[in-house]
């Protein structure tokens, strides 16, 4: 397996902790088994075990298929983390941002569009879409 070093993207201890109690509330909320939840990702129960107790990181594969499965979206397991302040000053309803079931397809341009610094950047892209969207409809 291949690590990743950069401790500019390693979580500390504590958000592993709060990450891991968000899939358990998450899945306990879906009345899932650890080994149920386990099986539909593709990986162990006991690997369920340590993402809940934080004992272990969640790769971004991962993250996708528990989204998938778990239907949320990644903002769910950050919101503690600083990372959907950009979500939360749009005028969204925030049950609507945590309860939104989105395909593997939108939770990878989201978490791709984060990674984008540039907010006159991230507009024009909107606006690409939004000009696209036009288009289907003339």
């Amino acid at each position: 397996m291949v690590q990743d070093n950069n401790p500019k993207y390693k979580l500390d201890n504590n958000e592993n902790k709060q990450i891991g109690q968000k899939l358990k509330s998450r899945r306990k909320f879906l009345k899932m088994t650890q080994a149920n939840l386990a099986s539909k990702i593709g990986c162990t129960f006991q690997q369920i075990q340590k993402y809940e107790s934080g004992i272990n990181n969640i790769s971004l594969n991962v993250l996708l298929k528990l989204c998938e499965v778990l239907k949320c979206n990644p903002n769910y397991f950050f919101s503690n983390f600083g990372l959907s302040d950009s979500i939360s000053n749009n005028n969204c309803d925030n049950d609507m941002k945590t309860n939104m079931q989105l395909d593997n397809t939108e939770l990878q341009i989201i978490l791709r569009l984060r990674q984008i610094n540039s907010n006159n950047i991230k507009n024009s892209i909107v606006n690409l879409l939004q000009n696209i969207i036009d288009l289907q409809h003339q």
